[in-house]
């Protein structure tokens, strides 16, 4: 067993919140080292650790059927909204440092030594006289790349294009995403760089776009990207009417958000990691790297059993919501991915601890085989975890906020429904409604689907049934 899992295991968990024990337990050792170095909630602290292992996953891809041709990436997008003050870039800065230092530092430093061997070989090359020699220095010094990016602050879209084709798994920070938002209606940079940000999301698939000095366009797998976006709330910063906006035209529905509206911890007296605790962070780290690079996934049996469930319930609060004109139904409608991409974080947590470093080097030099993997199944916990992790951030975080966007007005079967119930229970003290009264005040009936809808009323927490009668949820 490694020197991390035994400090991992000596110390018991103490957070403001229970959030860390929704995760693997190892993962959520090493968070909780972090989580007393500041005073940012431990909700935002644990969301934002996933696109910052976005940068570790080395291309692991997951497989619903084994006879699948693709699978699901790592890729992540985290919205961190605090009021003035709050310290909304101070969580993802710990965790990528913590977690990602080890490796920037590392392709610093190959980024340097290229460097050297480029001035060196121009040198050469320029005092060569064989015509042979000299092609073949000329051959040696094309062949040198940039190495892969680790960290990405503010990029415009040729720069994360450039960092993508190269084959990184970029960690990007967004300082302020409200004055993004708000810039890309007079900025042309910003507005190409969130359109594109917008559309590789879903199938982790970057297209360029055709260009006369760049020839036709090029598709491009991407191996993983995780993006962490910060704001305050307000109007200096991501207003509501931004936020509703941003679910009108789908952007923010590809994010997990997290808020925190108060401050429950002390500013915390340590403010740095012990070199040990640094050390035990980088120690998962390069393990999480390395079996990374090693395996693909496949959801096992009884994990595909769950998903199929899990698939019809969000297939209903989907529709009901869309029924609803509820912007936050393309949040919803991504569910499922959230969930499998998670479980994937999940998995590597687990189970690479037990893993040789010994093939480190080779992983970071890029001198392996990266197609060739094991198939490892992911278990059906695995998979439950992590939708209850992701059914918690969802409640308790994400549809609060978006739920400040009005429904527009209109007049679908749904929206009659709900506004009946809404009538008829102001006009009794108890606020029960009976089904009859619906049907008389909606001029909906059980031919146009009465009980699903109000089953999918139910499901997404409008309404709520006590014996024959329906209420309001308050």
């Amino acid at each position: 067993m490694s020197q991390c899992k035994n400090w991992l295991h000596l110390e018991p968990i103490q957070s403001s919140s229970d959030i860390l024990t929704k995760i693997p337990a190892d993962l959520a050792g090493l968070l909780n080292l972090v989580d007393k170095k500041t005073f940012v909630s431990t909700d935002v602290l644990t969301v934002a650790v996933l696109p910052v292992l976005s940068a570790l996953t080395y291309g692991t891809k997951l497989f619903r059927e084994k006879s699948d041709s693709d699978g699901e990436r790592v890729l992540f997008y985290v919205a961190a909204f605090f009021r003035s003050g709050g310290g909304k870039t101070s969580a993802a800065s710990i965790l990528k440092f913590s977690f990602l230092g080890w490796l920037e530092k590392h392709y610093q430093q190959k980024n340097r030594d290229n460097h050297e061997l480029k001035e060196k070989l121009a040198r050469e090359i320029e005092r060569e006289k064989d015509i042979k020699q000299k092609s073949k220095l000329e051959q040696k010094l094309a062949d040198i790349s940039e190495e892969t990016d680790v960290f990405l602050p503010k990029a415009t879209e040729e720069g994360l294009i450039e960092s993508l084709k190269n084959g990184s798994r970029p960690f990007m920070m967004l300082d302020n995403i409200g004055k993004e938002i708000a810039s890309s209606r007079k900025n042309d940079q910003t507005a190409s760089l969130l359109r594109m940000l917008d559309e590789i999301f879903d199938a982790a698939v970057l297209t360029t776009k055709r260009t006369v000095k760049g020839g036709r366009s090029q598709t491009f797998e991407i191996d993983a990207f995780g993006l962490y976006a910060a704001s305050t709330l307000g109007d200096t910063g991501l207003s509501m009417k931004m936020i509703q906006n941003g679910l009108e035209d789908g952007f923010l529905n590809r994010f997990l958000v997290v808020f925190q509206p108060e401050i429950t911890k002390d500013i915390p007296y340590e403010k740095y990691l012990t070199s040990e605790e640094k050390g035990f962070i980088e120690e998962f780290a390069k393990r999480y790297f390395v079996y990374s690079s090693q395996t693909h996934l496949v959801l096992s049996d009884d994990a595909k059993e769950e998903l199929k469930k899990y698939n019809a319930a969000i297939s209903k609060e989907f529709r009901v919501r869309y029924a609803l004109s509820d912007h936050s139904s393309g949040f919803i409608s991504r569910n499922i991915t959230m969930v499998l991409r998670i479980a994937m974080v999940f998995h590597i947590s687990k189970y690479c601890t037990n893993i040789s470093l010994d093939k480190l080097s080779e992983v970071l030099d890029k001198k392996f085989d990266s197609k060739n993997r094991e198939l490892v199944k992911l278990s059906v916990d695995t998979f439950l975890q992590a939708k209850e992790f992701f059914e918690y951030i969802k409640t308790e975080h994400t549809l609060k906020l978006l739920g400040i966007s009005k429904m527009h007005e209109h007049d679908t079967k749904t929206e009659k429904v709900l506004n009946a119930i809404t009538r008829k229970a102001k006009e009794n003290r108890v606020g029960a409604v009976l089904i009859r009264d619906i049907t008389t005040s909606s001029h909906v009936t059980q031919k146009d689907g009465l009980k699903e809808i109000l089953e999918g009323l139910i499901t997404i927490g409008k309404i709520y049934k006590k014996g024959k009668f329906y209420h309001l949820v308050k």
